[in-house]
């Protein structure tokens, strides 16, 4: 038993052990000394060894064998109080008629458990994917689909054992597998590893546009397989579609424009600033608002940027008649200028745009945007206003959404309303102290409270609070966070309980020159020879050719410098050959051993890995997924340590992804959210009370270089044996927020401009239009939204008209003035 590979434990019939070999003294950390005449128990999970004894007892009793002569999958403690995946076989051994003793063997299982882990995790990380994905054979059958195939109208069952040409155009699907067979042929990529548009076929027989990245996945002794995700790029054609024609309305507007950020530096300007202060777009870019105020205004400028950020007054903003004030051109020249100004909110970002007319020219046009209510309209944060007293004066689309209360049912009522019963005892008192002395204890901090739905319901929220006076008005503003977004985790597949075999694996020793000193049993049924053909020989004889070529040369180079990657390392997936010529896939655990001062023999230790190809194909599909995601994902385990990432992540956030792995999640979050973030990760394990998992959430997030971004997270769980693992699906939503900001642009430029616009689709039909072009045609927004534009025009343009804008579509020639 001393010799034996696994770990073998003997106790008596009361739990005392009698046995405990060496592999067993390796594998818990006691000593022989320490661990016999104790109680089995000290090698046991605490939940398992307060029960220990009632098993062994009732066994005693009924004689009812309910483990022993099976092989189970179960967690040891070790000594240091470490745990470890292992498969044990329990027997018992019968010494006499009133004496047995129980007999147990353990082998590590923990690496294929953490195979098995990885492999569930990328599996979740496909099923959270939002794009359809697939993967085919050579012939382009279908093998697999993620439920996202239903975006095209299909189920699951309905296309897998199907061809791939299915889903695509007539045309393609001709031609489709005369591609495939080509390809393998002569491995030339044309369309593998780089994203291309197709035509998708639907269900419905529809073609639809979609963003198409193929990988090959090729594993040794496996057949080649393609995966292919389908994304669609609308968003994308939307906002660049949106980016145009705010462009062009920026460009067309007779006002000077100018966009500038929280500091002041500009980033946008337009032809007519140009015109109008004398300045290069060039000069403008990266350059200071205050290049344009007489000194007496400029030095100023700084100051009340800061007073209405602190402090929210508003001496500028959202006057809808504009400010009468004085610019200053290059040459020094100052005149009056009217000057309309915008904040604009995307997310966390903010930026204000201005529009200056010169006071000669100032346009008549009356704009009647308020952008309070609009920010409390589109801002996803609940945000609601109260006077000094408590009673609620507005309450935003957010907040009655997130307390299911209606604002008519809230505007008027006391704010207490939506609080627990224990700060709504004291909130009257809180407001009187604070109206009576200013001594801020909740205004302008960060606070965790608990609000109350209108079904009396309660969730935990992040609360901030801040005063603010306008004029002889003074109100309370409170921002506040549903932390509890609570929705069904994904169910798990369960973990397999499968038997693994107990066989030892083939064991070989080697000289330092490469020459076979032993050669087990096991080594023989797996390479094919006898003992008596190896040993004594060149272990290049078992070796892949490729390998057998430099291991001398390998050897050599180790003797001499003691460096190298083998020793020490479980490798996989190697090649060796049997004595038939067959090819062999093993892992292998090699370590030197001393046998004098300058002298080592090679200990090696093979596991056939055969078994595990299609375990490890299935692992390489799903990296390669994960790999070829658009989104980035993370995996971290219950203390917050980041476990993977993929490439688009690190891209996201400006890191290598070697950079990440092992470090707290919490560097990929601002300070005020990676502060709380280990406990409330604690506070899940403890409770299994969810707020975040199975759910997706706007959130903040921050790059390696400090710059934040707004990004959308949905979190899954996966359970293992040695505890919780999370798979993160983070999304930059900047471009969708961006999308937002230019329509709102857009809207006010027009509404600003006092020329008569209209934006018309490339086949001619309204989608948008401004008052002063109702003013000056006589038509309603109604009246022209979704007509041709040839309804304003006279007859003999008309008719001309559709051959104008296929012209111009096609090769670029425009009816239109250049001037």
């Amino acid at each position: 038993m001393a010799d034996c590979r696994s770990a073998v434990v003997a106790i008596n019939h009361r739990g005392i052990i009698t046995e405990f070999n060496k592999a067993a003294v390796d594998l818990w950390g006691y000593k022989a000394e320490e661990a016999i005449k104790s109680n089995v128990i000290i090698l046991m999970e605490e939940h398992v060894a307060s029960v220990h004894h009632t098993y062994l007892e009732r066994y005693r009793i009924t004689k009812e064998a309910r483990i022993l002569g099976k092989s189970v999958n179960l967690t040891i403690k070790k000594k240091n109080s470490l745990t470890q995946s292992c498969q044990a076989l329990l027997l018992e051994v019968v010494i006499t008629e009133k004496e047995s003793v129980f007999v147990s063997i353990f082998n590590d299982i923990s690496e294929k458990v953490s195979i098995e882990t990885v492999n569930r995790m990328s599996n979740t990380i496909t099923k959270m994917l939002t794009s359809p994905l697939f993967t085919i054979d050579h012939t382009g059958m279908i093998s697999f689909a993620n439920l996202a195939v239903s975006e095209l109208g299909y189920e699951v069952d309905e296309i897998i054992g199907k061809n791939i040409s299915m889903i695509m155009s007539d045309e393609i699907a001709k031609r489709h597998n005369k591609i495939l067979a080509n390809y393998m042929q002569t491995r030339i990529k044309k369309v593998i590893g780089k994203p291309t548009m197709q035509l998708v076929k639907f269900k419905s027989g529809s073609l639809v546009p979609r963003e198409l990245m193929i990988r090959e996945i090729a594993v040794e002794g496996a057949p080649i397989i393609f995966t292919g995700l389908l994304r669609d790029t609308s968003l994308e054609r939307l906002y660049e579609e949106k980016l145009a024609r705010y462009s062009v309305l920026v460009g067309c507007i007779p006002l000077a424009f100018f966009r500038i950020s929280r500091r002041g530096i500009i980033s946008e300007v337009n032809k007519k600033s140009s015109e109008l202060f004398g300045f290069t777009k060039e000069e403008f870019i990266g350059k200071n608002i205050k290049m344009i105020m007489p000194s007496e205004i400029s030095k100023k400028h700084d100051t009340f940027l800061r007073n209405y950020q602190a402090k929210g007054k508003k001496t500028v903003l959202d006057k809808p008649e504009g400010i009468s004030n004085v610019g200053c051109s290059k040459d020094g020249r100052t005149f009056p200028v009217i000057l309309y100004v915008r904040e604009v909110i995307a997310g966390s970002s903010c930026s204000y745009v201005g529009f200056v007319s010169d006071e000669a020219e100032k346009y008549s046009a009356e704009v009647n945007l308020n952008i309070k209510d609009h920010i409390l309209e589109k801002n996803p944060t609940p945000i609601l206003t109260t006077d000094l007293y408590g009673t609620v004066l507005s309450f935003s689309k957010a907040c009655e959404m997130t307390t299911g209360w209606n604002r008519d049912e809230i505007i008027g009522r006391n704010v207490k309303i939506i609080q627990e019963e224990r700060t709504a005892r004291i909130h009257d008192a809180k407001l009187k102290a604070y109206r009576k002395t200013g001594k801020k204890t909740v205004i302008d901090k960060l606070l965790e409270v608990t609000v109350k739905r209108k079904n009396s319901t309660l969730f935990k929220a992040t609360l901030s609070v801040k005063h603010v006076t306008s004029g002889t008005d003074s109100f309370l503003i409170g921002c506040f966070r549903d932390d509890t977004e609570e929705a069904r985790a994904l169910e798990l597949e369960k973990e397999s309980n499968a038997m693994l075999s107990m066989a030892p694996n083939p064991l070989i020793i080697m000289s330092e020159y490469g020459i076979v000193e032993s050669f087990n049993l096991a080594a023989e049924q797996f390479f094919g020879y006898a003992k008596d053909e190896v040993i004594g020989q060149n272990i290049k004889m078992l070796q892949h050719p490729e390998v057998a070529r430099v291991h001398d040369e390998k050897l050599a180079q180790y003797r001499k410098t003691k460096k190298t990657v083998v020793l020490g390392n479980y490798l996989e997936g190697l090649n060796a050959r049997h004595k038939s010529g067959k090819n062999l896939v093993f892992d292998i655990l090699s370590t030197a051993f001393s046998i004098s001062e300058d002298s080592e023999v090679f200990f090696a230790q093979i596991e056939d890995a055969s078994s595990k190809l299609g375990a490890r194909l299935r692992q390489r599909v799903n990296e390669t997924i994960s790999t070829a995601m658009m989104h980035s994902i993370v995996t971290i385990d219950d203390k917050c340590t980041i476990l993977k990432a993929n490439r688009m992540c690190g891209e996201l956030f400006g890191y290598e992804v070697s950079d990440v792995v092992g470090k707290n999640v919490n560097m990929f979050m601002p300070s005020k959210t990676a502060m709380f973030h280990d406990g409330y990760v604690t506070r899940y394990i403890v409770t299994r009370k969810k707020r975040v998992i199975g759910g997706s959430f706007r959130g903040t997030a921050k790059k390696k270089n400090g710059e934040e971004l707004e990004v959308r997270l949905s979190v899954s769980e996966i359970q293992t044996r040695l505890g919780s693992i999370f798979v993160g699906n983070i999304k930059d939503i900047r471009q969708e927020l961006e999308c937002e900001q230019l329509a709102y642009l857009t809207d006010n430029i027009m509404q600003i401009s006092g020329r008569g616009t209209i934006i018309i689709e490339p086949d001619g039909t309204i989608v948008s239009s401004n008052k002063a072009a109702h003013d000056l045609l006589d038509y309603t927004k109604d009246d022209l939204t979704g007509n041709n534009v040839k309804m304003i025009m006279p007859k003999e343009v008309a008719e001309q008209h559709d051959y104008y804008l296929q012209r111009f579509s096609e090769h670029g020639i425009s009816h239109l003035d250049p001037a």
